[in-house]
């Protein structure tokens, strides 16, 4: 069961004032122009077969969108906990709202954790389900991007295969394994930037994006402004972008994994997007 945020620390976020968040702007979006796009494994562009980890390469149209420049931090989630989110049905889906009442959730997995809860206001909120991440981004008045948007954001047209370019990953360009054992403040690898300037959509924690996982579902599902498919209950969701507990091979803009919607832990976040 999901660990829940005690009285003492609930008290302390709401009336305290622990954290100073008054700074935190709530435009922090970048424009992504709208592209035509090799989406996935260009080396597998002729394969006929279609994985979890590595989708065939395919070309996707996009329309122009806005997406978050920092992954979501313990500091902007604070609000949300602050202003009772938990407890408003009306921003959660059916399955969310389930969840986190049958299961007394009132905040993120590692909430109270010394090196990633909310004692950091800068670093990504983690700890946090696919639910939560939906509903946080409905009372902010976004979205979760799309597995096309993610990887638009994340490389651009050029195919290239990790967000700043060519070069293999090193400790200057991102938080993965072996750099750090916790998260990083958001934005701390400018040289790790995409080429729209989004930060962090290589390691630090993989983030939740809308799309349900259905195997070979690029294989004949749209070429314009994909979506995935129908969602079903407990289904799995796509996540993106490797994290300070994984390897390099798993920074690949095209890397793709896996999680049940319930599923949390502490290299997993996300950021929201916005329709145009």
């Amino acid at each position: 069961m999901k660990i829940k945020i005690t009285f003492i620390t609930f008290f302390a976020i709401c009336f305290l004032g622990v954290i100073n968040y008054s700074y935190i702007p709530f435009d922090r979006m970048i424009l992504i122009p709208g592209a035509e796009f090799l989406m996935g494994d260009s080396t597998k562009i002729n394969n006929q077969s279609s994985d979890i980890d590595n989708d065939i390469g395919h070309y996707v149209k996009v329309d122009s969108f806005y997406i978050d420049k920092y992954e979501v931090t313990n500091a902007e989630f604070r609000l949300f906990v602050e202003k009772g989110g938990y407890f408003r049905q009306e921003l959660w889906s059916e399955e969310g709202w389930r969840f986190v009442r049958s299961n007394n959730i009132n905040g993120p997995g590692f909430w109270d954790d010394p090196d990633l809860g909310f004692s950091h206001p800068d670093k990504p909120v983690v700890g946090v389900t696919f639910y939560e991440a939906e509903a946080y981004a409905k009372w902010i008045g976004k979205r979760l991007p799309t597995e096309a948007e993610w990887e638009l954001a994340a490389r651009g047209t050029d195919g290239r295969p990790y967000p700043w370019g060519n070069k293999s990953p090193d400790y200057t360009l991102a938080n993965f394994l072996g750099f750090s054992k916790s998260t990083s403040k958001v934005g701390s690898f400018p040289k790790g930037n995409s080429p729209y300037g989004v930060s962090d959509m290589a390691g630090n924690v993989m983030e939740w994006v809308n799309d349900a996982y259905e195997s070979g579902y690029y294989t004949y599902g749209p070429k314009e402004n994909p979506k995935g498919p129908p969602p079903s209950v407990l289904c799995f969701r796509v996540v993106r972008g490797g994290s300070f507990m994984h390897s390099e091979e798993n920074l690949l803009t095209y890397k793709r994994f896996r999680f049940r919607q319930n599923f949390w832990d502490k290299f997993l976040g996300f950021r929201c997007a916005r329709s145009k």
